[in-house]
Order: structure tokens, then C-alpha cells, then sequence
């Protein structure tokens, strides 16, 4: 390979490796709660969040797929992998605002970040943002 070919390419690689990181970092989705409904089987379940049921029931160190009961909790494992933003709180931030500054609705931020309480952030926490579609 030539000398110019060489740098060609090494600029392309650079101006897609600049692109690529600006965008952020990827990430798996965290995982969420599920309360088992009376007749839900756990493949239902599975179904229901596009899961294989053996991930559900190994989390969950489930051994008989058919001994799982009404009122109890599976966690189900994230399976979804999303370019995030990650962002360090400042003095003075709110969910909102930080909501507002990346156009995104602060219930995505705080379901992503596992945040119950709206108005607890702290200073220096870090918060994934999840990149605008």
C-alpha cells in the first residue's frame, strides 16, 4: 500500500472514530422489576420483554420454569444496547433541566439511571442520557 492510500485512510478512520465518540458511549439497558400476574408463565414473561426465558430464569435462579407465583418479582436482565451520553451532575441541576438541555423526557433519564425520587440528584453524580433517535 502506498504512502497516500495510508494517510487517506487514516484520515478516514480518524474523522469516523471522532463522529463515532461524539455520539457517546454504548450501553446495556438496566434491567427492570416484573410482579408476576396470576396465569403468567415465565416465557410469557420472557415474550413480553424480548427475552430468551433462560436469561429471565437464571437471573432469577429459577431451575423449574413452571414454579414461579403470582405477587412475587423476576428481575429481568436488560437486553438492549443504546448509545448513552454520559453526563456528570452540576450544582444546581435538576432532572429537568437536564432533561430539557438534551431535548429528552426526564422519565427516560430517570428509568434509565434507576432515579425514583425526581428531585434527588446529587452534584458529581453520574447520569446516562440516552442519544436522541
Amino acid at each position: 500500500m502506498n504512502k497516500k492510500l495510508q494517510k487517506i485512510l487514516c484520515i478516514i478512520f480518524l474523522i469516523f472514530f471522532i463522529v463515532w465518540s461524539a455520539t457517546g458511549e454504548t450501553i446495556v439497558k438496566p434491567g427492570s422489576w416484573h410482579t408476576i400476574r396470576w396465569g403468567e408463565t415465565l416465557i410469557e414473561i420472557a415474550r413480553h420483554y424480548s427475552i430468551e426465558p433462560s436469561r429471565v430464569a437464571k437471573a432469577n435462579n429459577i431451575f423449574d420454569w413452571n414454579t414461579i407465583y403470582a405477587g412475587s418479582t423476576l428481575w429481568i436482565p436488560g437486553n438492549e444496547m443504546i448509545k448513552v451520553y454520559i453526563y456528570k451532575v452540576k450544582k444546581g441541576d435538576t432532572l429537568a433541566d437536564i432533561a430539557q438541555q438534551f431535548n429528552i423526557d426526564m422519565w427516560e433519564i430517570a428509568g434509565l439511571n434507576n432515579i425514583y425520587n425526581m428531585n434527588l440528584i446529587f452534584e458529581n453524580q453520574t447520569l446516562y442520557i440516552p442519544v436522541s433517535k
